[in-house]
């Protein structure tokens, strides 16, 4: 093969040719005992090349070896819908579910489709397909029928995709949304009215569908619990979005290919649907977690938000078929414990997690990690001015305003307020790499490098640089000069552990490992030796293979990397 067995008296992979990692010893092939590799994905590399002279020296053992993989274990149905006080509808543990485990339907799927096409964000729309949402080449395809606006064009990523969208009327909703802003049109389409038309279009002309897809969505909450919150922001936005849909279903009924027979529903059952899309929808993230598009899957909707979660939600996409949606056990889930999973950033501080949440879903939180007034001081992170204690001052009062609070040094028992919004409106204004710099660093000054801001701020810090890397062509001096300076901040950034980040384990690793698949990459591009880079894609691959699929775009992008840097 390419690389032999013995290294520096270190036996290593036949098909990479890495000694061990993690301090897991190579298997052996079990045919004829002569070559050794990390994992099955490096047997099967190296088997074109090694089929030529294995030969087996002895009857293969029935036994298993005990080898423990990250692989996601049998999947099975472990839970039931069960109304519980204060909670509404949610799903619960019917019997103990393990650490990595699919949480699915009893129909062996391995995930949950949606009930109605999902829809792309506004700025994915020119990047993304508009059918399965696979990231576009260089060539894609749209429908010819329409006369191309800026606004609104669909897009999609093969004529298979194309011609599956004309089935879910894709084709009649471009038709008529060009056709609103030919007529002047809205200021904005929301992803929220594209939706709603579907449920409504796809009800009224699918009539063999309809009865199904009606009965699931009855069944979501569209009330909203807490009467106290101020819902005036979300009733404009529920107005905004009728009046939307209302002019595209006229557009789609009087249009030369149009249906006469669409009709729009009651004033009171659109609101309903509105709330039921704002309070149950998904938003579709990328392997990154960013958000592309929203969508409605039915019973996932039931579980309920965690700060704390013992769920994960992933989404495969990018197959020729619509996203669905993957949720994974993040941890062992007792019989009766209900499964939850997080609707916002559960690492951000708890006055930040609790205005999301009231502003997007209605309700404040009470979970363990809200009531615990030590981890949340260790995420805000605020240092004292006074004293060099390096723990973080403790919150002491949470005054009414919904975002400040009043920390106290635990040592000189001195105390500032505290409001983090203002903090983040200023990174939403901070556009160039040296305002960002300049800001990261302040915060670095009064805040531990633990805190979320201050890890928020060289998260964006880093994008920003990623993003002028990608622009600088040919110009490999600069490159690397910028591929240093990302690679020195993320190194940085992941070298700060905080330990109150013991609440929320997998959200703190996730950042943690796609910090170091963007390392592994840099240092790909600026080392000659790959061995060190592709060590540790091959942890992070390990890693996120629990909640991610090998076809994923994330573990795809990785793998193509630990193919490049073999090379």
């Amino acid at each position: 093969g390419k690389w032999t067995m013995i290294k520096d008296g270190i036996r290593v992979c036949s098909a990479c040719g890495l000694p061990p990692r993690d301090n897991k010893k190579l298997r052996c092939c079990s045919r004829c005992k002569n070559a050794w590799y990390h994992d099955a994905d490096c047997q099967k590399r190296h088997y074109p090349t090694h089929k030529k002279t294995c030969r087996p020296v002895s009857k293969p053992s029935s036994s298993s070896n005990g080898t423990k993989t990250n692989e996601p274990k049998q999947q099975s149905s472990k839970f039931s819908t069960e109304a519980r006080t204060g909670r509404g509808n949610c799903l619960v543990a019917s019997s103990l579910v393990e650490s990595g485990e699919r949480i699915h339907s009893s129909n062996g799927s391995k995930s949950w489709e949606p009930l109605i096409l999902p829809v792309l964000r506004s700025d994915y729309r020119s990047t993304r397909c508009a059918y399965c949402f696979k990231s576009l080449e260089t060539n894609f395809f749209r429908y010819d029928e329409v006369k191309p606006r800026q606004e609104y064009l669909l897009l999609f990523c093969s004529s298979h995709c194309r011609n599956a969208g004309r089935d879910k009327f894709l084709l009649k909703e471009e038709r008529a949304i060009v056709q609103l802003y030919a007529n002047g049109g809205p200021p904005k389409i929301f992803p929220t009215a594209v939706l709603l038309y579907r449920y409504i279009i796809e009800t009224q002309l699918h009539e063999s569908k309809s009865k199904l897809i009606k009965q699931q969505i009855d069944k979501l909450q569209h009330e909203i619990a807490d009467m106290t919150v101020d819902t005036s922001n979300s009733d404009h936005h529920t107005q905004a979005v009728i009046a939307t849909v209302a002019a595209m279903i006229q557009a789609s009924s009087s249009s030369s290919s149009g249906d006469s027979n669409l009709a729009l529903p009651e004033m009171e059952e659109m609101k309903r649907m509105v709330n039921r899309i704002k309070l149950n929808g998904f938003s579709i993230c990328d392997g990154e977690s960013v958000a592309m598009g929203v969508g409605l899957f039915g019973t996932p909707s039931f579980m309920n938000h965690s700060c704390k979660p013992n769920a994960v939600q992933t989404f495969l996409y990018g197959r020729g078929e619509p996203p669905s949606l993957l949720v994974t056990a993040s941890g062992n889930i007792p019989k009766e414990e209900e499964i939850c999973i997080s609707y916002i950033d559960n690492l951000a501080p708890k006055q930040i997690r609790r205005q999301r949440l009231k502003n997007d879903y209605f309700f404040d939180c009470y979970c363990t990690a809200c009531e615990d007034p030590v981890y949340n001081s260790g995420i805000i992170g605020l240092k004292c001015r006074n004293c060099d204690t390096k723990t973080p001052k403790l919150i002491v009062e949470t005054s009414m305003a919904p975002a400040e609070q009043v920390l106290k040094c635990q040592e000189c028992k001195s105390a500032d307020s505290h409001d983090g919004f203002p903090i983040l409106e200023k990174m939403e204004l901070l556009s160039t790499i040296d305002d960002m710099a300049t800001f990261y660093n302040k915060l670095k000054q009064s805040y531990t490098g633990e805190s979320w801001y201050v890890q928020n701020c060289g998260d964006q810090l880093v994008q920003i640089l990623l993003d002028l890397l990608g622009s600088q062509g040919d110009d490999y001096q600069q490159q690397c000069a910028t591929a240093s300076r990302v690679l020195q901040l993320l190194n940085e950034l992941n070298g700060k552990y905080n330990p109150y980040d013991a609440a929320t384990v997998w959200s703190s690793s996730f950042r943690r490992l796609i910090r170091q698949y963007k390392a592994a990459k840099l240092g790909l591009f600026l080392h000659s030796d790959p061995r060190q880079p592709i060590s540790e894609l091959q942890m992070v691959r390990k890693s996120l293979s629990t909640f991610f699929t090998k076809d994923h775009e994330l573990i795809q992008g990785i793998d193509d990397c630990m193919r490049g840097g073999m090379v």
